[in-house]
């Protein structure tokens, strides 16, 4: 799966930077954007800076 496939199916998704996104993170009840995504080459990276 490429990183715009990603991106296309993440909520409230908008570009950041050159390779990088940043989304509503899937994996909890997000309320701001926490998720950032980015777009290193060969591999997409994903981390969410939420505290739970």
């Amino acid at each position: 799966m490429t990183t715009d496939e990603i991106t296309k199916q993440l909520k409230c998704c908008r570009r950041t930077g050159q390779s990088t996104y940043q989304a509503q993170c899937p994996a909890h009840d997000d309320k701001k954007a926490s998720l950032t995504i980015t777009d290193a080459g060969d591999k997409t990276l994903m981390y969410c800076h939420a505290r739970l």
